[in-house]
């Protein structure tokens, strides 16, 4: 495997996008992700991502991923196999994630704070979706 995958420590941040770019998916094995940042990134760059379906993975990701079992090696596999082989789905994955990192934004995110701030101050309960 070593010729056909390549390890890499730390990329500075400006490499980053052209790294996803250039990758046929990503592969996000966590277990545990409180957002997933790294999968919206990769999908802001036109990368598809198959994700293990553990932690807000699913919810941040929404249909823009594939998922499999992070404790199951072999649909692990399938699923990045999946995406490797069948090019329509990978079209449909970066189609689909370029769409669903547009939710994401800084700005969008600001605005929710601080629209959660005003709650709280006003007294009324926090914990409302926000809708944008």
């Amino acid at each position: 495997m070593k010729d056909r995958i390549r390890f890499l420590d730390q990329v500075p941040n400006d490499d980053l996008p052209y790294l996803y770019n250039m990758a046929d998916c990503f592969a996000f094995p966590s277990y545990y992700e409180a957002f997933g940042l790294v999968g919206v990134e990769a999908m802001a760059s036109g990368c598809p991502v198959a994700a293990a379906r553990a932690g807000a993975l699913p919810e941040v990701l929404g249909e823009a991923a594939r998922y499999y079992d992070p404790d199951d090696i072999d649909e692990m596999a399938g699923t990045f196999l999946q995406l490797l082989t069948d090019e329509g789905l990978r079209q449909r994955c970066r189609d689909a994630g370029l769409e669903r990192s547009r939710m994401f934004t800084w700005e969008r995110a600001a605005r929710e704070m601080i629209d959660l701030f005003n709650d709280v101050m006003a007294g009324r309960p926090a914990g409302n979706e926000i809708v944008a």
